[in-house]
């Protein structure tokens, strides 16, 4: 995929769009600082369709501000899934984040609350564990895998691989039969 720009939002989270071939998806991954350059190297050396936005964030409140615009459908097409990097993960618990206020630069911003549990989007099974992001996306009625950095890759493909065209979000189903023109 090709990095075709990137910018700041408000809360100075770093965020990049990258652009594979035409049609697919739109896809989120969500990574901290600490992992965003080795996220960027995997998503410039896969092959795709669609795009994916790569959200750098420190904190919950702009990683929430920034699923929940790309998940506008105003903004256009809606997203897909979101892929956290974390530790490999299938599912975890609802998590009670502490209520605090942020000070970052001149903007001031309070976070915190009880946040739902959430499952793997592909049903696999394995490890559970508290996972904050995943369960900010899954608050936000968004399809969620959690994966080690190392495993974003394989993570991914895997997701595309199982996720057919006609079934994105936003967008009608496919006909599979014609309608009866004497009903019409």
């Amino acid at each position: 995929m090709q990095l075709t720009g990137s910018w700041s939002d408000v809360y100075g989270s770093t965020l990049a769009l990258y652009q594979g071939g035409a049609g697919g998806h739109h896809w989120a991954v969500a990574a901290r600082p600490e992992q965003a350059r080795e996220a960027a190297r995997v998503l410039e050396a896969l092959p795709g369709k669609g795009q994916t936005l790569l959200l750098v964030y420190d904190h919950l409140t702009p990683l929430t501000a920034a699923l929940r615009l790309y998940t506008d459908p105003l903004q256009g097409r809606p997203l897909t899934g979101v892929v956290v990097l974390d530790r490999a993960l299938a599912r975890g618990p609802a998590v009670s984040v502490p209520l605090r206020t942020v000070e970052q630069g001149d903007l001031s911003f309070q976070e915190g609350g009880v946040l739902p549990a959430w499952t793997d989007a592909l049903g696999h099974s394995g490890e559970q564990g508290e996972c904050a992001a995943a369960s900010v996306a899954a608050q936000l009625d968004l399809a969620v895998r959690v994966c080690a950095p190392q495993d974003l890759s394989a993570t991914l493909l895997t997701w595309w691989q199982a996720t057919p065209h006609a079934l994105a979000p936003g967008r009608a189903q496919t006909r599979t039969t014609l309608p009866d023109p004497a009903a019409l």
